[in-house]
């Protein structure tokens, strides 16, 4: 949450406090994959910090503000952390586990839990930066389309 990591120049995106830094410890059994394994927690790590931060929708008189993916703030590089470590426990049994989505909710409480010890305040409402909008809205309803006519001048 400090201004050079908070004050950031971002175009086009929502700015705000930032995950700098990054260790998941992960203990699977016999890891089959691990190359994948840590491919897989840093795309949760990436997930947890999109949900607590910016991931959001928002919704004015039953519509969507956000009309693409463009303006659909989840993980962009400018959230990833700088300094990023996946450790891979080893096998205590030889047998294979598996992780699924496991480091989504850790890294989502952690993210969470890093925002309230740097401001002071648990932050209640997710994502914390929700109420931020970065980009204009496109309209909602759509023009009126032009009468229709025959082609033929009735005088």
């Amino acid at each position: 949450c400090r201004p050079e990591t908070v004050d950031r120049p971002i175009r086009d995106g929502v700015t705000g406090p930032r995950v700098t830094k990054a260790v998941i410890a992960v203990d699977v059994g016999l890891a089959v994959n691990p190359r994948g394994l840590e491919a897989q927690m840093m795309g949760c790590l990436m997930d947890g910090i999109a949900l607590t931060l910016t991931s959001s929708l928002h919704l004015r008189d039953g519509h969507f503000l956000e009309a693409s993916w463009d303006n659909y703030f989840y993980t962009r590089q400018w959230n990833t952390p700088p300094e990023l470590k996946v450790v891979v426990m080893p096998t205590s049994t030889g047998e294979p586990g598996g992780a699924g989505e496991l480091g989504v909710a850790a890294s989502m409480a952690a993210v969470a839990c890093a925002y309230g010890r740097a401001t002071g305040a648990m932050p209640t409402d997710f994502p914390i930066n929700h109420g931020t909008l970065s980009f204009t809205p496109k309209p909602t309803v759509p023009p009126v389309p032009a009468s229709p006519t025959d082609g033929l001048d009735h005088v």
